[in-house]
């Protein structure tokens, strides 16, 4: 949680969120990225994550699949990931 992280390391030290969706539940004991919204973690979540004081003025680095494009696969991080992580941050102001 982020008060254990403000006890252990301090919220000083937080110089960036790495951001992604899940395909896993949370406990899972896998690493599966999904893109902005679609996974377990959801919009709802990246609004908690998004509106949160420590959080609001830091970097969100995306690890994201990707949406496909004209029949290619997804190649990581794409303008509809950025699109709805900055709707998502205008949304919880």
């Amino acid at each position: 949680t982020v008060d254990e992280f403000e006890r252990e390391v301090g919220l000083a030290h937080l110089v960036a969120i790495h951001a992604n969706d899940s395909k896993c539940p949370l406990g899972g004991g896998v690493d599966r990225h999904e893109n902005v919204g679609e996974g377990h973690i959801g919009r709802a979540g990246f609004e908690v994550i998004m509106a949160h004081p420590a959080f609001c003025d830091l970097p969100f680095l995306l690890e994201v699949p990707g949406f496909p494009k004209e029949g290619k696969k997804p190649e990581g991080p794409d303008k509809e990931n950025v699109d709805r992580l900055k709707a998502i941050a205008a949304a919880v102001g």
